[in-house]
């Protein structure tokens, strides 16, 4: 059976305070705290990229665990701000810098928010399929990259980090049965405009 092992993260270590930004957005100290629920957002460094998070966050994970490289069957980055243009994939250049073997099979998944729920279904089913024994899973999106720090209805929210589960045939947690589903029609509630930048429709009161 494919479960979770471990998990480890990365969070850069610059912050932008939402309290800092309260007066300019005319936001009040009660909204930010209470009603947004995040006090402040965590920024990548000059010339980090998606892959460069993913890094950090596995170098976490291999600390805390009694895992070779080599063990490694698969790796899986879930990003919608990839490195570059997203070509090459940035699982191919995040393998690359962690010098896994090449038997190491590598993707990409396009997804935000469902992402890691998702990419949990995925690999672990084909983990199981492939008779894979050991893989990481990636959830990185440093949102900086498209966020308009000028639009409070994405620049308090989305900050950047990255996760790495380590999923193995020996799990401490198993992944139960999960209940996916798409709403369509809503596919523009969050969406990147002709100049790059990001821009989502959070008020949405019905579907």
């Amino acid at each position: 059976m494919i479960g979770i092992s471990d998990v480890a993260y990365h969070i850069p270590e610059k912050r932008i305070s939402n309290l800092a930004q309260q007066e300019r957005f005319e936001l009040s100290e009660a909204f930010v705290t209470e009603k947004l629920g995040v006090v402040e957002v965590a920024r990548r460094s000059s010339g980090e990229d998606c892959s460069d998070l993913c890094v950090s966050a596995a170098r976490a994970l291999f600390a805390r665990n009694q895992v070779s490289r080599d063990e490694i069957d698969c790796l899986v980055v879930v990003t919608q701000n990839p490195d570059g243009r997203g070509l090459p994939h940035s699982a191919a250049i995040v393998h690359d810098k962690l010098g896994l073997p090449t038997r190491a099979f590598t993707f990409d998944l396009s997804l935000g928010c469902s992402g890691y729920v998702a990419a949990l279904n995925v690999v672990s089913s084909m983990m199981a399929a492939n008779r894979y024994k050991r893989g990481i899973l990636f959830t990185a999106d440093p949102y900086s990259k498209i966020v308009d720090a000028d639009d409070r209805d994405t620049a308090l929210l989305f900050g950047d980090a990255a996760s790495a589960t380590l999923l193995s045939d020996d799990p401490k947690w198993s992944i139960g049965k999960i209940d996916c589903g798409t709403i369509g029609k809503l596919h523009k509630s969050l969406h990147v405009d002709a100049g790059g930048r990001l821009h989502m429709n959070g008020g949405l009161s019905s579907i």
